[in-house]
């Protein structure tokens, strides 16, 4: 089964009371009561298609603060904002209403401007719990209700000259938390609410009369007529107030939440969320419940979003003030949570046409890609051709005399462990980022073992109108410290109701960070009453959120989340209790107050640096706290005293550091890659032997140009000349046997290397015998014993050639390359 409430999107401003309207495909919403600071009534937000909001800059000190208002647009221009003025923590009283106050906002510079009509002026009374629509340049207000009673009573607005104009009502008694919804035709449609008469409508301790939602009051603004029409369908929708509805583009009203009539705290919020009514057929349907839907609620936003889609959120059920939305599909009629599936498209699909012109534009695009492919190449296709066999070069590279299979064994091998290495990396690198992090926790020692002082703030409430209670300050030696006293009472009175009506009198403790006695007395004087408290707050001195909150001098280091200081500024409002905040009676005379330093250093989820483990912790990462505990006099005066002491010291003499650590880093991790490289290299030399490419490394590459060039260039130069001085003697053999039997000549044999002197340059000698020559040789004696001579003249220069190859060889095989890459190029 799946989870109930899978939000769409949550905003961490949770408000209620807000009125929306939808302008160009954007929500905005304004004004309503909320849950957490800033109470910003009077702040203007615009919805997007993914469920967050973002507060456009309009000065606040020149806009409204409005909760249960009303909105309307105009040319898509102008904001207008009608009635809203609710201070639900004012009385009711008897005293005349005022004329209605409306207001108008210019979308482009977020301007407001009142528009308020003076008490001669014909005009609206001030009211909430109503509704306005607005067709053509005409704005219908109905119903709502003020301090004193329900206003049962229609308006006709005209933007153009601003002017109001009263028309005839239907409903004999007045209506209060309903909807009204103007359709293309003209008709307002008014559904739901409850009647409201006098102030005791207004109450929440009593029942409320709702109007059914089996007929709906229409309104026709072209004939100035009111009249009632039944709805029908197979499930009638409970009666509710206090609901949200909104138009689709298909003339439908859709209803959204709303509770029934039942008095404060006994009343029921309706689980059915939506409700949809067909204008055309005037019947409802209501869609299956889905577990995607959201909690019951009302006072709750609602709009629609390129006519496909309804986002709804926000509002409230009993205490608990919603800051989500929810996603409504009008397709499905389903509530949906995914957000792929939630992204809001555009209402009307492409047609045909429009596909078809993108396959086409999407073919001439493919087309001209693939004639520049082709252009480039044949361009520069020596350069294609080049690349393409150095890439095939160091892949496929076997050696000579060996079989195919072996070098694709080989090939195959190494693309193997190439994936395994991969998937082996992809696995520690991911383990390195899911790992856990740890707390390491150290002392460390200041000098003569003392820490600095925390902040403290002390504030005296309720204590004798202006005999505010004084506070002094001594150390362990008896050397004063008032100087570092601070009042802070006008500014905690001037920006903060701190303590409700109270007014409570504060005094701010912070001392220098030099400043480290073994402890300090604190000793108050005034004139307390059975109710007076003093309340002792303790904050680090590095992290004292009083001081950028109370503009007050000092070091601030940073907020450590977004909504610390609303948090802060919270408990201050409603006077909630903290951690290191204590509160003294005025019957306790003496109180002991321990405290230990604190700093954290916090590892950043997002920075990569941690994740190597080599740079430790980030210093602008650091979080300072403090941990104090209280020893009250357990002997508690039956009466208030007018003199108390509190003493502050450091329960341990060093600042405790916790450091965050990862428990497996990328360190750690390359131990283990080594460990692989190693065993795939040490099986690829078992199974196809070692292979190295070159004996130098890149050092000798780099510092060694001139060897290697000198070796090409003796090389080149051995083998030319041991050619050319073989082709000389081929030259002169032909002469001087040109009348003889031809010389056969036999292949020379594969031999080891010679001695050092056959490297030497051969010297030819010839000694003729005059006396002898006659009758020594015969010519075939002569020509067996050149073609010996020439045999070993070719042996010789065959060995050395061998010789010098193989000491390249071992050398390094790129000569062979370059070698005979300039042979071709020659």
């Amino acid at each position: 089964m799946k989870p109930l409430e899978q939000k769409y999107s949550s905003t961490n401003r949770p408000i209620y009371g807000a009125a929306s309207i939808s302008i160009r495909g954007t929500v905005y919403i304004y004004g309503g009561f909320y849950h957490v600071s800033p109470w910003n009534k009077e702040a203007l937000w615009k919805l997007s298609t993914t469920g967050s909001l973002t507060q456009l800059a309009t000065d606040p000190y020149a806009s409204p603060a409005l909760i249960y208002t009303s909105l309307q647009s105009y040319q898509d221009k102008y904001l207008f904002a009608f009635g809203g003025h609710l201070n639900e923590a004012t009385p009711f009283t008897n005293e005349t209403s005022e004329n209605l106050r409306y207001y108008q906002l210019d979308l482009e510079t977020l301007k407001w401007k009142q528009l308020q009509k003076k008490n001669t002026t014909i005009s609206p009374l001030e009211r909430f719990w109503h509704t306005t629509t607005k067709y053509k340049d005409k704005v219908y207000m109905l119903g709502g209700m003020n301090k004193t009673h329900g206003q049962n009573d229609f308006w006709m607005y005209d933007v153009n000259v601003d002017i109001w104009t009263r028309l005839p009502m239907f409903i004999k008694t007045g209506i209060c938390g309903h909807t009204s919804i103007m359709t293309d035709e003209g008709k307002m449609i008014t559904l739901g609410g409850y009647q409201c008469t006098n102030s005791k409508d207004f109450s929440i301790m009593n029942d409320k009369t709702l109007w059914p939602l089996d007929k709906a009051f229409i309104f026709d603004t072209i004939s100035n007529s009111w009249y009632e029409q039944n709805l029908t369908g197979s499930i009638i929708p409970s009666a509710r107030t206090f609901h949200t509805a909104v138009k689709t583009e298909h003339q439908t009203i859709a209803v959204c939440g709303g509770q029934d009539g039942k008095a404060s705290p006994f009343q029921t919020y309706l689980t059915q969320p939506i409700a949809l009514l067909d204008v055309n057929t005037w019947s409802w349907k209501t869609p299956s419940t889905s577990s995607y839907q959201p909690l019951p609620r009302s006072h709750a936003v609602a709009g629609v979003v390129n006519n496909t889609k309804i986002i709804y959120g926000l509002g409230i059920n009993d205490h608990t003030v919603y800051d989500d939305f929810y996603l409504f599909d009008l397709e499905s009629d389903q509530w949906t949570p995914n957000l792929e599936e939630a992204s809001v498209k555009s209402a009307s699909r492409l047609e045909d046409w429009k596909i078809g012109l993108c396959f086409v534009g999407s073919g001439f695009v493919l087309m001209f890609a693939l004639f520049f492919i082709y252009r480039s190449t044949r361009k520069n296709s020596q350069y294609f051709q080049m690349v393409y066999a150095r890439l095939k070069k160091s892949v496929w590279s076997p050696r000579s005399g060996e079989p195919l299979w072996a070098e694709a064994a080989r090939l195959t091998f190494r693309i193997l462990s190439f994936i395994v290495f991969s998937i082996v990396a992809a696995g520690l690198v991911i383990q390195v980022k899911k790992s856990p992090i740890i707390e390491q926790q150290h002392e460390e020692y200041g000098s003569n073992q003392t820490i600095a002082l925390p902040d403290v703030r002390f504030c005296f409430d309720s204590w004798l109108r202006g005999q505010a209670p004084s506070i002094q300050c001594t150390t362990d030696r008896g050397e004063s410290c008032n100087h570092y006293m601070i009042n802070m009472t006008d500014t905690i009175q001037s920006d903060l109701n701190y303590y409700g009506t109270s007014r409570p009198s504060c005094t701010l403790f912070q001392p220098s960070f030099n400043f480290t006695p073994s402890y300090v007395n604190f000793y108050y004087t005034g004139l307390p009453t059975n109710d007076s408290v003093v309340h002792v707050g303790l904050y680090h001195p590095r992290h004292n959120p009083n001081i950028p909150v109370y503009n007050l001098s000092g070091s601030f280091d940073r907020w450590y989340s977004p909504d610390e200081k609303a948090r802060f500024k919270l408990m201050e409002q409603m006077n909630l209790r903290t951690d290191n905040t204590y509160t003294i009676t005025s019957h306790t005379g003496f109180t002991q107050i321990a405290y230990s330093i604190y700093e954290r250093r916090v590892l950043p989820p997002d920075d990569l640096r941690s994740l190597f483990g080599l740079f430790g912790t980030p210093d602008h990462q650091q979080q300072f706290s403090i941990q104090s505990k209280v020893f009250m006099d357990q002997l508690i005066e039956r009466s208030p005293v007018d003199t108390g002491t509190i003493q502050l010291f450091a329960s341990n003499p060093s600042r405790v550091m916790v450091e965050e650590h990862r428990t497996f880093t990328l360190i750690q991790g390359l131990g283990i890659l080594g460990g692989f490289i190693g065993l795939f290299v040490a099986l690829l030399v078992n199974l196809f032997g070692f292979r190295p490419r070159s004996p130098f490394g890149i050092v000798h590459r780099w510092f060694l140009p001139k060897t290697q060039a000198a070796l090409l260039k003796g090389l080149k130069e051995t083998m030319l000349s041991s050619t050319s001085q073989q082709q000389q003697i081929q030259q002169e053999q032909q002469k001087r046997y040109s009348n003889k039997v031809e010389t056969t000549f036999y292949a020379v044999p594969m031999v080891q290397p010679v001695h050092e002197r056959f490297l030497k340059t051969p010297v030819y000698h010839s000694k003729v015998n005059n006396k002898k020559d006659s009758c020594v040789a015969s010519t075939d004696r002569e020509i067996e014993n050149q073609q010996q001579i020439t045999r070993m003249e070719k042996l010789e220069n065959r060995l050395r050639i061998f010789d010098v190859l193989l000491k390249a060889y071992y050398i390094d095989d790129e000569v062979f390359q370059s070698l005979r890459n300039q042979r071709q190029s020659q």
